[in-house]
Formats: C-alpha cells, structure tokens, sequence
C-alpha cells in the first residue's frame, strides 16, 4: 500500500522503545468536565489514559528545568517569535487583544533546551487574534487565546515535538471547509488541555466541514485532557484522503459533544486509539464516532458514549485497504447509555473486529455487525474479553487488560 513501508518502520521504532521502557499505557484518568480541570496538569503527576503512552516531550511543568543557557524576557507584541533560539522563554505580557497576519511562532529548541511561548498564565491568557503557524522543533505554546473571529485560516503545527496546551481557540467563521487545529508533516505533536469551540457558521445550511481538529502526514500525536464542542464539523477528523500517511494517533480523556458531525472521525490512518473519552450528543442521524474509509487498526475503548442515535459505525473500506486486510477495529470496554438506534454498527468486508466487554444501558440494539472476518469476537458480555485483550496488545504492544 502507498505510504505504508517508511510509516511501518517508525511504527516498529516506536513499539520496540515502549517495550524497552517497560509502557504499560495504564493509568486511572477520568474525564475532564471543563478545561483546567485535567488530572495532573502540567504539575508532573498526568497519568496517561488507558492504553495511551506518555509522550516523549510536552508535560512537564517547566521545560526547561534543566536548560544551562535559559534566557527568558517579557514583550508586549508579536514581533521577533519566528525563529527562536534553544532554551529561550518568551511571555507574552498582558492580555492583549494582539492583532495577528499570518503569525509564525517557534524556532530550533533541543530536548535538553526547548523553547517556550506564553501568555501570563492559564487564567490570564494573551489573546491573539488571528491565525498563526506554530512551527520548529521542541517548542511549547501554551497560555495562548487564539480569537480567530476575524482570520482566514485556523492554526497550523509543523515541525517535532511541538506542545500547545492550556490555550483556547473559538470564533472561527471560514465559510467553507477547513479545521481549526491542524498539524502536517509533524512528529510527537501534543494537544493537551485545550478549549476548542464555537467554529464554524451552525446556521448555514447543508455541509459545512469546520473541524475541530485534523490532521495528515503526521505520526506520533496526542490529544488529551480537552474540551472540544459545536464545531461545525467533526470534533477530530483524521486521515481524509491521506492515503494513511499518518499514525499512532492517541484521543484520550476529552470531552467531545455537540458538534455538528462526529465526536471522532478517523478515515485514512492507522493505529488510531480512542480511550477515556466522553463522547455525546451528536446532532440527528450522526454516530458519535465512524471508523471508516481504511483505518488501518482502530481502538474504542474505556470510553463513555451517550445520548445519541448510533454509538459506533464501521462501514465499508476503500479499495486502498486492499494490501492490509483484514484491518482490526476493536471496541472494548465501553458504556453506552441512552443510545436509541444501534450502539455498535458496522457493515462492510475486510474487518476484524473485537467488540466484547461493554455495557449497555438504554440502547435500542446492542450489536449489529455483518459481516465479520474469521477470528472476530462480537458479544454483548464479555465472551471472549481475555482474547480481544490479547489480540490489542499484539497490535499496539501495550497491556489494557487490568487497567
């Protein structure tokens, strides 16, 4: 398949560096109920959701502890962020509003020295209004409200190990397709304790794609600990049309309701885990999560879904699937309540699925999946839970059976 060697590579990289470091993914984790209020917040004390690794750079407190050649300075603009050096720190003094025009953050930081932009803190964050590309290497953005009422585009990642946490972004009125949040051709990016909502006109009518946040050519990214809500699109779309040039995608702990499609969308991308999650209130005649398109192995798992028509919907797999099926899509230890129609669809060839292990409350039909591929574990108890736990961790390398 197109762009699945150099991507099963790194994926093989990373596994053998999760089982060299003894990763189990496990960790308590409870859903967020508003932004600020993540589990160890920065404190050094996060514990990762269920079958989601820490990332490698991102959630310590100050990240730049240990920098020998720190230098930190307060501005009361935007000028001179784009190319900073390793190991500086740049506050951005006062809450603004600071008006932006194709703003470029970041710069050359190291693990040892990265680079840090910010606003004064969570609670008095600087208000940039306009969009911006948040680019380099080793960077941390953070205390930032990106008020995008007034800018063409959303905000952009490019570049490894880029961080952009306790920040806001809201307001955005493209009018047309388009995502808030987006990161390309980047590795170990990290979205974490992130307000997302309000984007997107809900009074156009017909389609309006204004996603919350996507992604492609990416590996490696984490999205945890946020809040992200009515936006015109999905809450996280991935992969469209992107021929699963991206992977190792980590949705855990957020709380993703009324938006004007899905709470997840994952279409062309591979080893995709959704864990932890609150995922409700989709509008009328949408799933709170689709696996479709070529997901190349996909994980539901531990979250709570709810009021809606359709929990989980697997259909049917595009031709570019062909060289990688049967694909595992896994739906384990979920509680859906208050679901009217179906709690796990699917239809299509090509899949193996492991759906086991749920509750149900309240749900019009359980489970309905055919066809299924030999090997595949459906089951409204948990016939079968032990096999489906062993078959995730042969996939993703990690443990999830005693969380």
């Amino acid at each position: 398949m197109k762009g699945m060697g150099g991507y099963r590579a790194a994926r093989s990289v990373l596994l053998a560096g999760l089982v060299a470091a003894g990763c189990s993914g496990q960790g308590p984790g409870t859903t967020p109920t508003d932004a600020g209020e993540a589990p160890g917040a920065g404190d050094g004390s996060w514990s990762p959701p269920i079958a989601i690794p820490a990332p490698p750079f991102g959630l310590a407190d100050d990240p730049t502890a240990g920098c020998a050649s720190r230098t930190a300075r307060s501005q009361a603009d935007l000028t001179g962020l784009a190319s900073l050096a390793a190991g500086t720190v740049v506050e951005i003094a006062g809450g603004g509003p600071h008006a932006a025009s194709n703003l470029v953050l970041g710069g050359t930081g190291t693990a040892e020295c990265p680079i840090v932009v910010r606003g004064p803190s969570a609670a008095a964050k600087a208000v940039i209004q306009g969009s911006a590309s948040l680019v380099g290497s080793y960077v941390v953005f953070e205390n930032l409200d990106f008020d995008l009422a007034t800018a063409a585009e959303g905000i952009s990642l490019s570049g490894d190990h880029l961080v952009l946490r306790r920040s806001d972004a809201h307001g955005y009125r493209p009018g047309r397709n388009s995502t808030v949040i987006f990161a390309q051709a980047s590795t170990d990016v990290v979205l974490y304790d992130l307000h997302v909502w309000d984007n997107g006109d809900f009074s156009y009518v017909g389609e309006q794609d204004v996603h919350g946040v996507g992604a492609t050519t990416t590996h490696r990214m984490w999205i945890v600990d946020s809040r992200i809500h009515r936006n015109r699109g999905d809450a996280i779309q991935l992969g469209h049309q992107a021929d699963n040039t991206l992977g190792d995608f980590y949705i855990g702990r957020n709380d993703l309701y009324d938006n004007g499609e899905n709470s997840v969308d994952i279409k062309e991308a591979s080893n995709v885990v959704v864990s932890q999650n609150e995922l409700h209130d989709p509008p009328a005649g949408y799933p709170t999560v689709v696996l479709h398109d070529c997901p190349i192995n996909a994980a539901v798992i531990y979250n709570t879904v709810h009021d809606a028509e359709v929990g989980v919907n697997t259909a049917s797999l595009e031709d570019n699937c062909d060289d990688d099926l049967p694909v595992s899509i896994f739906v384990l230890k979920n509680s859906f309540r208050t679901i009217s129609d179906t709690a796990v669809q699917s239809w299509g060839s090509g899949k193996r699925y492991y759906v086991t292990g749920n509750a149900f409350t309240s749900v019009g039909t359980a489970v309905d999946v055919s066809p299924a591929e030999p090997g595949s574990i459906l089951a409204e108890g948990d016939e079968g839970l032990a096999d489906a736990f062993a078959a995730f961790t042969a996939i993703y390398g990690l443990d999830i059976s005693t969380p």
